[in-house]
C-alpha cells in the first residue's frame, strides 16, 4: 500500500507536506519553515547528511507520513538520528493520522523504513513527547525510556484573567504587578511583537548578546546556530509560525523573547534581558506575563515552556509534560560505544573527585 523513499531534497513549502504536517502529531519543530532552515542553515555547518525518508500511499502518491532524519559520524561510529542537532526540543515524526495506526502496525512498513536508513551504527531520537512515542514504531522495535527532564506547559484556556487569578499564586501575581507599576511609573515600558524583517533578525543577534556568558553550552552562541533562529524568525514571521517580541525601558532594550508557534500553541524557546540595567524590574517575568495574555487574547489556548525544569516555570500555571527517549543499537562497534558513553557519564563524579584531591 505504501511507497517508501528517501528524498533528502525534499521541498517542505510544498502543499503535500503542508497537509500531511497539519494531520499529524508533529509539533512546531517539524513545521515547513523549522524543517526547511534546519537542513538549508545547520545539516552542512553540524557535519551531518540530510536524511528525509517519506510514505506516500501508492495509489494516489499521497503523502502520508515524513520522517525528518541525518546522519553523521561521531566518535568513530555512525549515527542516524531524528533532525535535532542541538536546536529541536520535541522529535516527532509527522504522519497522517488516518494511517498512523497501520503504518506503526507494518511489519513490511518498518523493514522498508530500515532498509531506507542505511548502514548504521545506532538510531537515537533523544526528547519525544511521551504522548507521541507511538509515530516511532514506524521504525520497527525500539527501545525507549524516560529522560530526567521533563517539558512544561500551560493550559490558558479561553480567558487569561481567570487563567491567570486561579494557576498562579497571589504573591506571584502581586510581585508581577508591582514591578509592572513602578516600570511603568519610572519609565516608558513598551512591549512590541516586531514584524520588520530588519529588526526581528536584529534582535535574535542583539539576544544571543545578552545572553552570553550567562548558560553554560548556550547553543545560540554558535555563530551556525544563531543564522538559524535568525532564518526560522524571520521567515516563521512571514508564514505566522514564529514571533520575536521586544521590550524597552525608555527605548533601550530590556529584554527579548523569541518563539515559534503551530495551531494554538506558543512555544517559548529563548529569552535574553539586561538584567545589569533593568534587573531591579524583573524585565522576564513581565515578557512572560505580556506574551501570555497577547496569545491568549489572539485565541491560543496553550503556552509551552519547552524543555527544561527551571523552577520559575512552575509558577506560571504549568504542569510538566513527560519525555521520552528513543533508540536501537544496530552493530557491535555501536554497543560498544554506547555503553562506554554510559559508564563514562556514571563514572564522571568519582573521575572528577579523583581529580580534585589529586590537585589539592
Amino acid at each position: 500500500m505504501y511507497e517508501i523513499s528517501v528524498e533528502n531534497q525534499f521541498d517542505f513549502s510544498c502543499n503535500a507536506y503542508a497537509t500531511c504536517f497539519a494531520e499529524s502529531d508533529a509539533t512546531a519543530f517539524q513545521s515547513p519553515v523549522w524543517l526547511t532552515q534546519f537542513y538549508e542553515k545547520l545539516v552542512d555547518g553540524k557535519r551531518a547528511d540530510p536524511l528525509i525518508i517519506t510514505i506516500r500511499e501508492r495509489a494516489s502518491n499521497t503523502l502520508v507520513g515524513l520522517m525528518p532524519l541525518t546522519r553523521r559520524k561521531l566518535h568513530g561510529i555512525t549515527l542516524v538520528e531524528a533532525a535535532d542537532l542541538g536546536v529541536t526540543d520535541y522529535t516527532v515524526p509527522a504522519i497522517h493520522r488516518d494511517h498512523l495506526e497501520v503504518l506503526t502496525n507494518s511489519d513490511i512498513v518498518s523493514a522498508a523504513i530500515r532498509r531506507a536508513t542505511g548502514s548504521h551504527d545506532h538510531f537515537r531520537v533523544k526528547s519525544v513527547p511521551t504522548n507521541s512515542l507511538s509515530g516511532w514504531s514506524v521504525v520497527g522495535e525500539l527501545a525507549s525510556a524516560p529522560t530526567d527532564f521533563s517539558a512544561h506547559m500551560a493550559d490558558l484556556g479561553e480567558d487569561f484573567d481567570a487563567f491567570r487569578s486561579t494557576q498562579w499564586s497571589n504573591s506571584h501575581q502581586k510581585y508581577i504587578d508591582r514591578r509592572a507599576r513602578r516600570a511603568e511609573r519610572e519609565t516608558d515600558l513598551s512591549i512590541e511583537r516586531l514584524a520588520e524583517p530588519s529588526e526581528i533578525e536584529n534582535a535574535i543577534s542583539e539576544l544571543a548578546a545578552l545572553r552570553a556568558g550567562r548558560f553554560d553550552g548556550d547553543p545560540i552562541q554558535d555563530p551556525e546556530i544563531c543564522a538559524f533562529y535568525q532564518a526560522v524568525a524571520v521567515t516563521g514571521h512571514a508564514a505566522g509560525s514564529a514571533e520575536t517580541w521586544r521590550l524597552t525601558f525608555d527605548g533601550e532594550t530590556g529584554g527579548i523573547v523569541f518563539g515559534i508557534t503551530d495551531k494554538n500553541r506558543f512555544y517559548y524557546l529563548l529569552i535574553g534581558c539586561d538584567y545589569d540595567r533593568f534587573g531591579r524590574h524583573s524585565p522576564g517575568l513581565l515578557m512572560y506575563d505580556a506574551i501570555m495574555r497577547d496569545w491568549c487574547e489572539r485565541g491560543g489556548t496553550e503556552f509551552d515552556f519547552t524543555i527544561g525544569d527551571e523552577p520559575f516555570k512552575a509558577d506560571f500555571g504549568t504542569k510538566p509534560l513527560q519525555i521520552s527517549a528513543v533508540a536501537k543499537t544496530e552493530t557491535l562497534k555501536g554497543h560498544l560505544a554506547i555503553q562506554g558513553k554510559n559508564l563514562l557519564s556514571r563514572t564522571r563524579p568519582q573521575i572528577e573527585q579523583w581529580l580534585k584531591r589529586k590537585s589539592a
